[in-house]
């Protein structure tokens, strides 16, 4: 089955291929004679609106598009390599919504050494994507392929220090607690894929971070657990859609070997589940180190919640902001509602490091509102020991 687009929209993507320029991006460094990431940039960048009230919006064709693409393609060189195909795109809001393709993912994982596997992977894997009608019959874009090798430096997140907060009581913070408990129920996952079975490999609490400052847009995923774990991490699912490289440039490349990169580091690599721990969940999503504040996006497909009144929301999230400024730093906090678990397209604006759109509802958080939020809850006599 191919990409369901109309002939304008395929005709635009044919055309953007014509004019494209292929680069090897530095992703992760495990094993970098048996793999090769490839993006294909678009030079013409197709523009397509879409209505997104109809039941197969062009998000859900293009991201069913790339899986089944990978699958065929997969399956034709089975004996030589894994291929992982995907469109990059971003997406924006006018008169309508509208998505900006961005270019073309090329992930191959070969069977051994790419040297003498390359060149053939590569041709064969062109004169697919012209059976899939992504490329024109007339069209060599195989010779614009070759090795590039690309180096990149560990970065160390951590440059500078922000301002440190006030530190609220242990025994508000357990009020708190036990109001959430008592009030609110956890959720479980809504599902789990069969390649995902380990914890993050940049997993921490928020015990284990402290006034550690993000770099600008850096992006990290965060669950609050029942069992009152607040976790963060990173995903690796987004390569090709986002250029979401937030794991690998966590780890350090002397340590990449190390790492399962098969594995789906989502939001159940950080609940993974024990004898004491269900894997249940009271709020989970994404958050990124913006200009002057922390955005956090409560987008979760295993987690999203809809079901949270205001106030359940102001509590939960005033606690967790608490936790958000002694992790990194004093600072504004905005919780930004994600409109639905539907699709990625407002996922696609964040990761692009856009203003999400205004019908994303917002609630703005600082130590003030942490101190005024909790004063009003029932425990008010415990609040005089604020220190």
């Amino acid at each position: 089955m191919r990409y369901s687009f109309d002939e304008n929209v395929l005709t635009a993507i044919q055309d953007a291929f014509m004019s494209a320029k292929i680069v090897s991006e530095s992703v992760e460094l495990s094993a970098p004679m048996l793999r090769d990431y490839f993006f294909v940039e678009f030079i013409a960048q197709p523009s397509i609106s879409f209505d997104d009230h109809e039941e197969d919006t062009l998000v859900d064709v293009i991201l069913l598009g790339d899986k089944q693409l990978s699958e065929f393609c997969s399956n034709a060189l089975s004996s030589m390599a894994k291929i992982e195909l995907g469109f990059r795109w971003t997406g924006s809001i006018r008169d309508t919504k509208q998505i900006d393709i961005l270019g073309f993912c090329i992930k191959v994982s070969y069977v051994h050494s790419k040297i003498s596997l390359q060149r053939d992977v590569i041709n064969r894997l062109c004169a697919l994507l012209k059976e899939y009608h992504l490329i024109k019959d007339d069209h060599d874009l195989s010779k614009q392929f070759f090795p590039l090798v690309a180096s990149r430096k560990f970065q160390n997140n951590y440059f500078f220090q922000l301002a440190r907060i006030p530190i609220i009581s242990g025994d508000i913070l357990r009020q708190v607690a036990s109001y959430i408990v008592q009030h609110i129920s956890p959720k479980l996952p809504e599902y789990v894929r069969e390649n995902e079975s380990g914890i993050n490999p940049v997993y921490q609490n928020s015990s284990a971070v402290r006034n550690r400052a993000l770099c600008p847009n850096e992006k990290k995923i965060w669950l609050f657990r029942s069992d009152f774990i607040l976790a963060v991490g990173n995903k690796n699912a987004y390569w090709a859609s986002f250029a979401e490289n937030g794991l690998p440039k966590s780890i350090s490349p002397e340590l990449h070997q190390y790492v399962n990169w098969d594995d789906r580091y989502g939001h159940p690599s950080l609940a993974c589940g024990t004898a004491e721990y269900d894997r249940s969940v009271f709020y989970g999503g994404l958050l990124a180190q913006r200009e002057g504040y922390l955005e956090v996006y409560t987008s979760s497909g295993r987690y999203y919640r809809n079901d949270l009144s205001d106030d359940h929301k102001k509590i939960m999230e005033a606690y967790l902001s608490y936790e958000f400024l002694q992790m990194y730093g004093a600072q504004t906090i905005v919780f930004v509602d994600a409109p639905s678990n539907k699709d990625y397209f407002e996922c696609a604006i964040f990761y692009a490091d856009r203003h999400l759109p205004n019908y994303c509802s917002r609630r703005v958080y600082d130590f003030r509102k942490i101190e005024r939020i909790f004063r009003e809850m029932d425990f008010v006599n415990l609040y005089n020991k604020i220190v």
